[in-house]
């Protein structure tokens, strides 16, 4: 305990232990993936730890499974978390209807209803998936943080800091709606030439300058950068 009394556990795993989400997954496998797959093999599902999406086909059909989920948590000894379970319509072209919840975030992603082109190059409305606001926001926090702490630091220095962060976010979020996952790209451009300002007298007061010698570093050392040798360069326009 925090006053360094010892008591034995009953029941539970230590919060951050390496067992704990491995048993976790065990009883959720058996707690709800081999029973919705027994009892609903009609109905699409996916879970990632504690977190998961039910497939349903109509509003009727939702409503009544999530109170046979409700029950079936509470003989396991679980409760579903009320403020984050909710009944999702996937609107579209297709299912145009409006509801109350039209929206979700799953892993980092928000699904919702976006125009898309399709490969004859017309525009229509599905419901996909694209990297979310809080995603995006984390992104951010953590690209500023590096540049903040680096402002004394060599460019390969702040490369060698951002690569790991940068390749992860583009491997993981330009799988789908790539164009939303590249504005935090342009991002990441924009924070250089910030570091540029303070870190180079010459274009301390001019973001034009600045802007043109991060164009000239990106064109001398295409893979300084995890981004610019993907091919995601700074321009002037």
């Amino acid at each position: 305990m925090n006053d360094g009394e010892l008591k034995e556990r009953s029941s539970g795993t230590p919060q951050g232990g390496v067992i704990s989400p491995v048993l976790a997954n065990l009883f959720m496998h058996y707690a709800f993936d081999t029973w919705i797959s027994r009892k609903y093999p009609q109905n699409p599902w996916v879970r990632y730890a504690d977190d998961g999406i039910i497939h349903c086909q109509s509003e009727q059909e939702a409503f009544n499974l999530l109170e046979f989920l409700k029950k079936r948590m509470l003989e396991c000894g679980l409760e579903i978390h009320l403020d984050k379970t909710k009944i999702v319509y996937c609107r579209s072209d297709r299912y145009n209807k409006r509801y109350e919840n039209e929206s979700f975030d799953f892993l980092g992603y928000t699904f919702r209803r976006r125009s898309v082109k399709s490969k004859n190059g017309n525009f229509f409305n599905t419901f996909s998936p694209a990297v979310s606001k809080s995603s995006a926001q984390s992104f951010r926090d953590k690209i500023r943080k590096i540049r903040k702490a680096c402002k004394t630091s060599s460019l390969e220095s702040l490369a060698e800091k951002l690569n790991p962060i940068i390749r992860g976010w583009m491997n993981y979020f330009t799988k789908f709606c790539s164009r939303e996952a590249r504005k935090e790209i342009d991002y990441v451009n924009k924070t250089l030439v910030q570091w540029l300002k303070r870190k180079y007298k010459t274009v301390k007061k001019s973001e034009r300058r600045a802007w043109r010698m991060l164009v000239h570093l990106a064109n001398s050392k295409p893979k300084l950068f995890y981004h610019w040798e993907k091919g995601i360069k700074p321009t002037i326009g």
